[in-house]
């Protein structure tokens, strides 16, 4: 197996790279992908993962067999694996299929990234980097930087934060297993935040690797120039909206007291949404009403996949 490659852009002209290699054993990680109806180049951009893991896993949620084709290609390698799931089961139950994978085949790290993401492959030895600086601190998993989160910074120790998206995170199977693993109740959004949220009230750390970044974006984001400014809604779909809506809501309540501060900073987050869905997004109406089903579920704890839409 190949040494994992390292990002050249974390490097100085003429300088040692930011970390020794291989800090963390690339047979040691899986790599797991869940594809909802992925597009045709989700297998070439999972292609640098090539290498930098002891395997790629995909978890597929109903997708057609047109849909799966073009990734026969990269099954075909070694060490890629295709799990295929009858019908949507969601993203948390989708994880959690392929952590309990990693689990019985002895991985002890799963790098998880979305299908839409463009991975880079240094994802794990930038990780792994941030793991060996940290050796005292119990950390459950170290995510990757996308759009402006970096910020110009090159800190190849990290940056502690509250949370961090799926894509792009190494991810501990002790802790995933010893934290309950993601809430499938939740079905889609905010599995990430809450799974992290629960982390750190068990005591864990939840770290970023700020010399990564990921491409990456939320929704499908267009752009908006006002008198007041410029905004990037992100139009995603009314069932989105729901669910959004209703997970955020639920983490509030159950946040409030020990992450006071990602709940405030995550309210005033929505009321922008919202203001965003009413004056830049197409089909508000019914996204709207999606919302207020959301935060009216929410309310009353109401989980698992919406059957109203």
């Amino acid at each position: 197996m190949r040494r994992p490659e390292v990002n050249p852009h974390a490097r100085r002209p003429g300088a040692e790279p930011l970390w020794p290699e291989p800090l963390l054993e690339p047979a040691t990680v899986l790599a797991l992908i869940v594809t909802y109806h992925p597009d045709a180049g989700v297998g070439d951009r999972m292609r640098p993962l090539l290498g930098t893991v002891g395997a790629i896993l995909f978890v597929d949620n109903g997708s057609r067999p047109d849909e799966i084709e073009p990734l026969e290609p990269l099954l075909g390698v070694d060490g890629v694996h295709l799990l295929q799931n009858a019908r949507n089961v969601g993203l948390a139950t989708a994880l959690n299929q392929g952590f309990r994978v990693a689990r019985e085949h002895g991985f002890l790290w799963v790098l998880t990234v979305d299908q839409d993401t463009v991975p880079s492959a240094a994802l794990v030895p930038a990780a792994a980097y941030v793991l060996a600086s940290h050796r005292e601190r119990r950390i459950a998993l170290v995510g990757a930087a996308f759009g402006d989160q970096a910020n110009g910074r090159s800190s190849p120790e990290g940056d502690e934060v509250t949370w961090v998206i799926t894509s792009g995170a190494l991810q501990s199977v002790n802790a995933w297993q010893h934290v309950g693993g993601f809430r499938e109740d939740f079905f889609i959004d905010h599995v990430d935040v809450e799974f992290c949220l629960r982390a750190r009230a068990m005591g864990y750390s939840v770290f970023r690797a700020s010399t990564i970044t990921i491409r990456h974006s939320i929704g499908s984001p267009t752009a908006h120039r006002t008198l007041l400014g410029s905004f990037s809604p992100s139009n995603h779909s009314r069932e989105r909206r729901y669910y959004i809506t209703r997970n955020r809501v639920i983490v509030w309540r159950a946040y409030t007291c020990s992450e006071p501060r990602y709940v405030v900073h995550d309210v005033k987050a929505a009321a922008r949404e919202l203001a965003k869905v009413v004056l830049f997004e197409d089909d508000r109406r019914r996204k709207v009403i999606a919302m207020i089903r959301g935060m009216r579920d929410g309310i009353r704890g109401s989980t698992g996949e919406a059957e109203w839409m």
